[in-house]
């Protein structure tokens, strides 16, 4: 699998910038930035470097990359919503079961009324992201998703398994501003947000949530693999309804897990984790 050049991300981070994934103001390590598109940390804090010339972002100490400034604005016109992005749809009309497992560039030509190029950039990225794949024959091949109910109970068994442990590895380090800035955003969605937040932002803020704490262990294979986890239920949640009281309950969850850890009690962190995900899977049994 091919990875992206440094010049390519920094494209990519730049596209980016202003939307819900790297909202302005929000603070990135990273270890995050280099799970979510798939590369080593060397290229991915070149490009942040190259960025941070042109004042897009910047270091901010122990909170990591601190996004200043929308990305295309004023070079190639206003960021892009990620749900207008080619390749999220490819993925979302998978999802929704309006596209099959396999399928050929002319036909995805022919149905999203693209360009040859900017359809080969977008499976590009999905298959950096491990979304999709060159079918043995002619054309492409869409890999598993989150798309039945047996995926996403092992989804959540996955991170049953992960997120608890990262708590209580050895590693674990709180970082009490990171903390905080969590539940400023939490206190703001309880607030009234709640009522008026589109999908992507509610799912935004969850998954961040999950991802900072298991950042914090220290351990990047629990990064990585719930940076993985982040990336297939967007496609999820940003294409069902959202259920706005069982995120009520959800942020109320959240912030109990963040007074037990500002307490220093990491063992009740990580009990508090598991039932707040096993409470979340259950909602999926029969």
């Amino acid at each position: 699998m091919s990875r992206p050049t440094q010049k390519e991300l920094s494209q990519e981070l730049l596209r980016l910038i202003g939307t819900p994934e790297l909202p302005i103001g929000s603070h990135h390590s990273e270890r995050s930035l280099a799970a979510r598109f798939g590369v080593s940390r060397t290229p991915l804090r070149s490009a942040l470097q190259d960025l941070a010339e042109t004042g897009n972002v910047m270091l901010d100490g122990r909170r990591g990359w601190a996004i200043m400034s929308r990305g295309m604005e004023g070079r190639d016109g206003p960021a892009r919503d990620p749900e207008a992005d080619l390749g999220f749809r490819l993925c979302r009309d998978r999802f929704l079961g309006m596209l099959p497992q396999a399928i050929s560039e002319t036909e995805l030509i022919k149905r999203y009324d693209t360009t040859r190029g900017e359809l080969q950039r977008a499976l590009a990225g999905l298959v950096r992201d491990g979304m999709i794949e060159r079918s043995r024959g002619y054309g492409w091949r869409f890999l598993p998703m989150l798309d039945d109910q047996r995926s996403r109970i092992a989804s959540y068994d996955l991170r049953i398994a992960i997120e608890p442990a990262a708590i209580l590895a050895e590693t674990f380090s709180i970082d009490r501003e990171r903390l905080a800035d969590l539940r400023e955003r939490h206190d703001n969605l309880l607030a009234g947000g709640l009522a008026s937040a589109s999908a992507r932002v509610l799912f935004e803020a969850n998954a961040d949530f999950h991802l900072m704490l298991v950042e914090m262990s220290g351990n990047e294979f629990f990064v990585e693999a719930i940076g993985r986890q982040n990336q297939l239920r967007r496609i999820v949640e940003y294409s069902t309804q959202v259920d706005r009281e069982r995120m009520r309950q959800s942020c109320l969850e959240h912030l109990a897990i963040i007074d037990a850890l500002e307490a220093g009690d990491r063992n009740w962190a990580a009990t508090l984790m598991e039932r707040h995900l096993k409470a979340a899977k259950t909602l999926l049994q029969p």
